[in-house]
């Protein structure tokens, strides 16, 4: 007959491995790779200051939320839009990019800007470094966002994500 110190043993050992299950089944579960959220599709204009091949890029990137990603050569930037400024192209001076006062401007007139930073190396482009995410809202304070995600395709749907919500939020 087993003892009472032999019961506690035993459903010891039971919780305990029952508990590393709910832990393995957590952690290999395909909904805890992301936030279980699926990029929305909200089809808000994006401009974007870059060269051809990385605004290609970035449509691709954001095809599950937008159809409307335009070079800054095509289009030019409203209230509704999202402003995405390649800071490598902006560094390597490869084009006309937008002055200090245009910035200055977007940002004042309640524009999401979102900045991809200077390393001119994309694969490099990796963490919480990669993008950085700043707006003005209506009562004049800026509201500083840093996307979440290890990849950069990850990052700017985090990012556009955000300055949607800002953008929605500001309309109502």
């Amino acid at each position: 007959m087993p003892t009472t110190a032999m019961n506690v043993k035993i459903l010891t050992g039971g919780l305990v491995l029952a508990l590393v299950c709910v832990v393995v089944l957590i952690v290999i579960s395909p909904t805890s790779l992301d936030d279980g959220q699926d990029p929305k599709f909200t089809n808000r204009e994006v401009i974007v200051f870059s060269d051809e091949a990385f605004t290609t890029e970035v449509q691709t990137i954001l095809t599950d939320s937008t159809k409307k990603v335009e070079s800054f050569l095509r289009a030019a930037p409203s209230g509704k839009d999202i402003i995405l400024i390649d800071g490598a192209w902006l560094a390597s001076g490869g084009g006309s990019g937008p002055s200090k006062d245009q910035i200055k401007n977007w940002f004042e007139a309640h524009i999401p800007l979102i900045y991809v930073n200077e390393d001119s190396d994309l694969n490099k482009r990796t963490g919480n470094n990669m993008v950085y995410c700043v707006y003005l809202d209506s009562d004049g304070d800026t509201v500083l966002y840093l996307p979440n995600g290890n990849k950069l395709e990850d990052v700017l749907v985090d990012a556009y994500d955000w300055a949607d919500d800002i953008l929605t939020a500001a309309s109502k």
